[in-house]
């Protein structure tokens, strides 16, 4: 039992148990717009997943979201390369970025 959820039974499940359904409302809700909008405000966005994330919110559907997003650095963000994260010589994991949006992946780690 995790600390102060005496009345739940964890449940390692995504979309399911009493922590997706507290969330359900949000579910459905679109992130895609806010985070193109804050993009276009000119503010920084930094997304990172661990690579070893089997969830639904994995590091490949999180690329291909931003991949997807309309805002003006998208074609830039299309063709940045991954750089190895925080150096050649230690690498953690990758991070691409463009403009003020920055995607890291980060290795030997699962759901962040």
């Amino acid at each position: 039992v995790a600390m102060h959820a005496t009345s739940s039974t964890w449940q390692n499940a995504d979309e399911t148990g009493p922590v997706a359904q507290a969330l359900a409302d949000d579910f459905v809700v679109p992130s895609a717009p806010v985070v193109a909008s804050l993009l276009e405000l000119g503010k920084q966005v930094v997304m990172y997943n661990g690579v070893r994330d089997g969830s639904v919110c994995n590091h490949i559907g999180n690329l291909r979201a931003l991949l997807a997003l309309k805002w003006s650095g998208a074609e830039a963000f299309a063709v940045a390369d991954n750089q190895p994260w925080p150096s050649k010589d230690h690498v953690m994991g990758h991070i691409r970025g463009a403009k003020n949006l920055r995607y890291a992946t980060v290795l030997r780690v699962g759901h962040l």
